[in-house]
C-alpha cells in the first residue's frame, strides 16, 4: 500500500520544503513501512485558505483532488490524504481554526479521500528550526552549533505568549 499526499500549503518556504518534511516524518518520527508519495502542493494565498465564507478552500480542496485523482488512477491499492498545512499567525487560534477549515474541507473532500488539517501557531520555519537538534551530527553537521540553535529558539519562543491560543 502507498500513502498518496496532496498538500495544500500557503508559501514558497511550505512548497520547498514539504515533500522532505513529510518523508522524513512518515519513515524517521513514525516509522511506517508503507511508503509515501507527496505529490507537487496545491498553493494557496493565506487569504484564500482563510477565507471564511469558505468559497476559495473549496476550490484549493477541489484542485488537490483533481491532482490526486489524476495521479492515483492507476493505483487501486491506496490511501489518499488532502493536507492542509498552514501558519494561524495572528489569524486566530489554531485550537478553533483547524476545525473550522476541517469542517470545510471535509464537507467538499469525497469520503474516499482523507483530509487533515496542521496549523502552526508560528510560522513554519519555527517548526524547522525546533526541529534542529534531530540533525546533530547528520551530514557532517557539528551536533554543538545545530543544540545552540535550538536553544536560542527555545529562550526566544519561551514566555507566556508561547501559548496555544
Amino acid at each position: 500500500m502507498t500513502l498518496y499526499v496532496v498538500p495544500i500549503v500557503e508559501g514558497p518556504t511550505e512548497v520547498a520544503c514539504i515533500q522532505t518534511l513529510l518523508h522524513r516524518v512518515w519513515s524517521n518520527l513514525l516509522g511506517r513501512p508503507e511508503r509515501i508519495q507527496v505529490i507537487d502542493p496545491v498553493r494557496a494565498p493565506r487569504d484564500q485558505i482563510l477565507d471564511f465564507d469558505g468559497k476559495e478552500l473549496i476550490i484549493t480542496s477541489k484542485k488537490a483532488v483533481a491532482k490526486l485523482r489524476a495521479k492515483t488512477r492507476a493505483c487501486a491499492d491506496s490511501q489518499l490524504l488532502v493536507l492542509i498545512l498552514i501558519d494561524s499567525e495572528k489569524d486566530g487560534c489554531p485550537a478553533t481554526l483547524g476545525p473550522e477549515l476541517l469542517k470545510i474541507a471535509k464537507n467538499t473532500i469525497p469520503e474516499d479521500i482523507h483530509v487533515s488539517c496542521v496549523i502552526a501557531k508560528r510560522m513554519l520555519e519555527n517548526w524547522i528550526v525546533a526541529g534542529a537538534s534531530s540533525l546533530c551530527g547528520v551530514n557532517g553537521l557539528p551536533s554543538t552549533q545545530v543544540r545552540r540553535l535550538r536553544k536560542f529558539w527555545w529562550r526566544r519562543m519561551a514566555g507566556p505568549s508561547n501559548s496555544f491560543c
